[in-house]
């Protein structure tokens, strides 16, 4: 059984290096990863999932389509849960955190990486990381949801010194108005 999985490997692995276009790549890959997960060969499991994360991440293809499908099996988001699910059920944390540091790196054009990467970090309670993660996304993606969740974080962090720095950073670049409608969201009706 196991010589015929390799096997299987193989065409799946010359497929994907031909770009024939297998159309069931995705779906033979995740059959694949499957099969080794039921003989408990969890690290060729996850050679697949690695495999099939390169194919759908270069693809062209919506890494993070918006609504049900979004964790699609056959999505990029899909496979890259089920890598991380493998993963963390063999307690492999720092893995992990390379995973998702490797593909940010790879498509450093991907908010929902760095967003998915810093909730796993708080999760996980590598607050310094977490921190970390948000400064770069603050850096790399100007939207306003940055600042607010990079804000909420601080202030569940009770990092009180780090919000006021913050704070003022942001109040410095917006607007009267803007700068009431953000002070507002944190302290209602106080400012």
């Amino acid at each position: 059984k196991a010589r015929n999985l390799d096997l299987a490997r193989g065409l799946l692995v010359e497929f994907d290096q031909t770009k024939l276009g297998f159309r069931d790549f995705p779906d033979a890959a995740i059959k694949l990863a499957d099969a080794y997960s039921s003989i408990g060969d969890f690290a060729e499991e996850r050679g697949v999932y690695r495999l099939l994360l390169d194919h759908l991440g270069s693809s062209g293809q919506v890494r993070f389509p918006n609504g049900d499908s979004a964790s699609s099996e056959y999505s990029y988001a899909g496979v890259l849960e089920r890598l991380i699910a493998s993963l963390s059920r063999a307690k492999m944390r720092d893995e992990i955190a390379a995973l998702y540091a490797s593909e940010m790196k790879k498509y450093a054009d991907e908010p929902r990486l760095a967003e998915n990467f810093a909730v796993w970090l708080a999760a996980n309670g590598r607050n310094a990381e977490t921190g970390e993660i948000y400064r770069r996304a603050l850096k790399q993606f100007p939207e306003k949801t940055w600042k607010d969740r990079y804000a909420r974080w601080l202030i569940r962090e009770k990092r009180t010194a780090e919000f006021a720095e913050f704070s003022e950073t942001v109040i410095n670049e917006f607007d009267d108005a803007e700068t009431k409608e953000f002070l507002g969201e944190f302290f209602g009706d106080r400012t």
